[in-house]
């Protein structure tokens, strides 16, 4: 994970061409804002098609999923991936079923 995703004090903005990774560090940063604690519902994310959100959110839903099923020592693997330490763990776990409140994540 880029540190100026992982840096969660600030909002963010991407701007590139397609094929960059836009998505992908976009779902970085949603996670480490729900790592580091944030309220789901107060987390916006903009794109400019609704096609975009909607793969943004299915994106962040399949990770989510992923890692619900993986052992605890594949999920701290991933924890260090994205530069968090084990003591995520249960965050992160708790993550996926929380994903399927209404009070979500607005991916817009």
């Amino acid at each position: 994970m880029l540190a100026e995703v992982r840096d969660t004090k600030a909002s963010m903005w991407i701007s590139a061409s397609a094929g960059t990774g836009k998505t992908k560090n976009l779902i970085d940063r949603i996670l480490a804002l729900l790592l580091d604690g944030a309220v789901p519902s107060q987390i916006l994310c903009l794109t400019y098609t609704k096609a975009a959100a909607n793969e943004m959110l299915e994106r962040l839903s399949s990770y989510l999923r992923k890692i619900y099923l993986m052992k605890d020592s594949e999920i701290i693997a991933e924890l260090n991936t994205l530069g968090f330490s084990k003591h995520y763990l249960k965050r992160f776990k708790e993550l996926y079923e929380q994903s399927l409140k209404n009070d979500w994540v607005n991916i817009q």
